[in-house]
């Protein structure tokens, strides 16, 4: 999963569990690969909350 990808995917917000929501993102993105849970929290991990500090101020200005 992209950068891009990760921060949409998290913006979007969960209703279902994350491996649901997961393999409905991956389908919804046309593909055939998919994640594990584990390696999709490795990944959210490395995202450094100013990104979304910043997300938010552009939204906001």
């Amino acid at each position: 999963m992209s950068f891009k990808d990760a921060i949409y995917f998290i913006l979007k917000g969960l209703r279902k569990t994350l491996q649901i929501e997961i393999d409905d993102w991956f389908e919804f993105l046309g593909g055939e690969n998919s994640m594990t849970k584990q390696a999709f929290s490795q990944l959210r991990q490395k995202i450094k909350p100013d990104a979304f500090i910043q997300l938010n101020d552009r939204y906001v200005t």
